[in-house]
């Protein structure tokens, strides 16, 4: 069930993380992106890497080279577990094709129209009549079957 007002149930979010989950703090390294951070070029379009310190377009491919992969990679530089390692130019540009696949709406379909909660006592329990006359001669528990009767 949604929260009735969203900026206040953030709010709280955002205070229990801080004070229950503090993000990690960045140590500086000579010449290498800080631990617990990560490094953009300035436009946005490279990330270095915190084994060896180059810069590339995305570390999914370069883990390889030092035998990580992207959790063990993490894990040992103090990054998030959802922390991206690609730059946000590619990530937003991923993003802006996905959209335009309607990659989206592919399971919009599949879900259900959400309908609304009746309002009132007895239109709640109608709606419960209802659903409960729409199940009769359906399969039930232990393979037996309601009837009509």
């Amino acid at each position: 069930m949604p929260y009735k007002d969203r900026a206040k149930n953030l709010a709280y979010l955002s205070a229990y993380r801080a004070k229950n989950r503090p993000s990690p703090e960045t140590q500086a390294q000579d010449g290498l992106p800080p631990i617990g951070g990560m490094e953009y070029s300035a436009d946005g379009e490279l990330v270095r890497c915190h084994a060896c310190g180059r810069w590339f377009k995305s570390l999914n491919n370069h883990l390889k080279t030092h035998n990580l992969d992207q959790a063990t990679y993490k894990a040992a530089y103090g990054l998030k577990r959802t922390a991206s390692l690609l730059p946000p130019v590619t990530a937003e540009r991923y993003r802006e094709q996905a959209i335009a696949r309607g990659q989206g709406k592919k399971w919009g379909r599949a879900l259900p129209s959400p309908s609304g909660r009746p309002v009132g006592l007895t239109a709640r329990l109608q709606a419960r009549v209802e659903a409960s006359k729409a199940r009769k001669g359906k399969n039930m528990r232990a393979g037996g079957k309601v009837t009509d009767a």
